[in-house]
Formats: structure tokens, sequence, C-alpha cells
């Protein structure tokens, strides 16, 4: 067994025991002990869940020259800079990234200034990609079919063809306080990063469409100074391109966020020729 394939068993199991975080800790700095070689280039992608920031880690990774780790932050660890030099020591490539969340740093790492925790990683040469997520019901939404579905991502089928997504019916007044949520972690994320040098991204403006995707990687791939290269990933979006096609119970929905400030997120209304 590699130790890729290792580190991916160990990355699938961290959830069963409660110490898990600081076994891989272990495991990675016993196999940096002697590794000094440091990635010539490094970046982090910070980002809430749901925001694409898996498809963007999956088509970097996918680069000749990138190796882009996921949550290496997602279990508490002791030394959280140490942890992250010591994944990046662990790349064979000259180009190395992952990708944090805010919520993992404050409630997991116990990280209590953020701001002050990606200064050093920038002081450090640690360059920041800042994906976010405009539309704040599509976002909601896509937490609550994660939980239903049991499946965080959904994966293109062997002949091409996209999972077909159920409809659901939602909790009117869970789903704003979901969005509340998302509101309030993007106001943090905007302090965090105040006065610091990154490259910013939404992922309904840079991602969503596959055109999209190409014209954002090519400017990600300059920014990291290497070639363009065709990337690819087999993810694929979980909900359709109008949400009254996905929401079981879509007016109710819509009347309950009327003269809201999250109305603009639901769909545009059609007008039908007779």
């Amino acid at each position: 067994m590699s130790w890729w394939e290792l580190r991916v068993r160990l990355w699938r199991m961290r959830r069963r025991v409660g110490v898990w975080g600081y076994l891989v800790e272990a495991l990675v700095w016993l196999r940096t002990v002697f590794l000094r070689r440091m990635p010539g280039t490094r970046f982090v992608i910070f980002a809430q869940g749901r925001t694409g920031s898996e498809l963007l880690c999956d088509l970097l990774h996918s680069h000749s020259l990138i190796h882009c780790d996921k949550e290496i932050l997602n279990q508490p660890v002791l030394s959280q800079y140490g942890h992250i030099r010591r994944c990046a020591l662990l790349s064979t490539k000259n180009t190395y990234g992952f990708k944090a969340k805010i919520d993992q740093l404050t409630q997991r790492q116990k990280v209590r200034d953020v701001k002050a925790f990606l200064t050093r990683l920038h002081q450090e040469g640690w360059k920041i990609i800042y994906l976010s997520r405009k539309n704040l019901l599509r976002h909601a939404l896509s937490d609550v079919l994660r939980v239903r579905s049991g499946k965080a991502h959904r994966y293109r089928s062997r002949d091409g063809a996209q999972p077909k997504v159920e409809e659901i019916s939602v909790d009117c007044e869970s789903l704003r306080r979901g969005m509340e949520v998302r509101k309030a972690r993007l106001a943090h994320e905007e302090h965090a990063l105040s006065d610091l040098p990154c490259l910013r991204l939404v992922y309904d403006d840079d991602l969503y469409a596959s055109e999209q995707q190409e014209r954002t990687l090519n400017r990600i791939v300059s920014w990291l100074g290497l070639e363009h290269e065709p990337l690819c990933s087999e993810l694929v979006r979980n909900t359709p391109e109008r949400l009254c096609d996905l929401v079981a119970n879509y007016g109710e929905l819509a009347d309950s966020l009327a003269g809201t400030e999250y109305a603009q997120f639901l769909d545009e209304p059609t007008h039908e020729s007779p």
C-alpha cells in the first residue's frame, strides 16, 4: 500500500475515533522527520463547505505539477502550523495546496483569531484563494441535500450521465436560519481577510458552469506561475438549474421569503406565452 493510499484510508476513518486527528498528525510527523524540501509555491483555499471547494481541489489536483490536499485541519491537531508544513513536505510536487474552512479553524482547531492565523500563513509565503458563494438559498439547500442523502458529493456515472436528484420538501424556517448562519460566516471571513492579498473567487460566477471553470482555472494556474493544462473532475452539481424542480413545496418557500433580503435568491419568474 502506498503512502497516499494509507492517508486516504486514514482520512475516511477519521470520524471513528475522537483522537484520530492527533494520530494522523503523528504519522505525518514520522514521515517528515528527515524531509527538508518545502514546495516552492504553496496556497490555501479558504472557503466554507458547499461552495465548490471540493470541485476546485479536484480540478487543481489533476494538474501534473500541483498536489492539492483536502481538509487537513478537519480534525484537531496539536500544532496547526506544524501540521500544515509537514503535509506540504510530503508533496512530491513543487506546488502544494490545501483547503481550510472557517468553522474548522474556530470550532475544531480552537483558533481564536482567524485573521492572525491567515496573516501568519501569508507571512510564511502561502498564497490565499478565497472562495465564496453568493446565492445563500442554494448554499443552505446544498446543506439540506447533504444531510438528506448522506452524501457530501455527487459524481458522474460511468456512462457520463449526471445522477438524478430527487425532489425534497424543506422546513422554510430552518432553511432561513441556515442562510443566516452562512451570511454570518461570510462576514467573519471578510474580516479575517481584510488587508490580506488573496485571489477572490465566487462559485456562482467562476465555477458553476463548465465554461466558467476553464476560464477560472486558467486564471488560477497563471497566478500560481504554472503552464495551462486540461484539468478535469468527475464531480457534478447536486441541484438542478431551477429550484422549483428541486423543492416540492417551492411555493411555500417563495411566500416565506417574500419581502426579505433572501427573496433575491429565488428562481427568476418565467413569462410563458399563452
